[in-house]
């Protein structure tokens, strides 16, 4: 079967990646013989990450037909949202229903697909580890901003968790195993201009709010 050549491209990409991964940690254990906690823990990280995102190409290669794995794009986010959810993971995913409000709205913006995605699994991932139902995502534009709500009907944030560290490195959301938010946060911040805040008054589940800014 012939590869398409974007996905090659992309392949690639993540294989640089991985590359760069390797790179890094001759370099640390190079220079001090070994590496210290922090350092092992980011490396863990970032390795999760890469994983994360070729399991996300998977996801563009074999089942999604709305659209071809791309390196960048530039087209309406609110649109791109509803699509992935509903065409790829609500496709792989049937046992949470998804509502959208507002996808009238209209927010281009240039961004590469696969890291939104990436965004919106480890998002949705937490609220299917915690048994939620339904997730809702909400879209609202003010100006030159387009905030985004996603909350899911299931269990609040887990007890054991302080609110003011659920985007830390090694923490999720829930108990179970996973990237967590903290890389949520982070392509969010370097490749959205984005932020990103827990609700902590919504008693009905889980709310993040994600608000989009254009670059200056």
């Amino acid at each position: 079967m012939k590869r398409n050549w974007k996905t090659s491209k992309i392949s690639v990409k993540w294989q640089k990646s991985q590359e760069v991964c390797d790179e890094w940690l001759k370099r640390k254990i190079d220079r001090k013989g070994f590496l210290d906690k922090f350092e092992l823990l980011e490396f863990l990280q970032e390795i999760g990450l890469v994983n994360e995102k070729i399991n996300t190409l998977t996801k563009f290669t074999t089942k999604s037909g709305f659209l071809e794995a791309r390196l960048s794009t530039k087209e309406n986010i609110v649109n791109y949202i509803e699509n992935y959810v509903k065409k790829v993971y609500g496709s792989l995913h049937k046992e949470m229903n998804y509502e959208f409000r507002n996808t009238y709205l209209i927010y281009e913006k240039e961004f590469q697909p696969i890291e939104l995605s990436v965004v919106l699994d480890n998002i949705l991932n937490n609220s299917k580890k915690k048994g939620a139902k339904k997730v809702i995502f909400n879209f609202e534009k003010e100006n030159e901003t387009l905030i985004l709500s996603i909350k899911d009907i299931g269990k609040p944030l887990d007890n054991s968790i302080s609110k003011e560290l659920i985007f830390e490195e090694g923490v999720t959301s829930t108990k179970g195993a996973g990237l967590g938010l903290s890389h949520v946060k982070r392509i969010l911040e370097k490749d959205f201009n984005a932020s990103i805040e827990y609700n902590p008054n919504y008693i009905d589940g889980f709310e993040l709010i994600i608000t989009f800014k254009k670059w200056n």
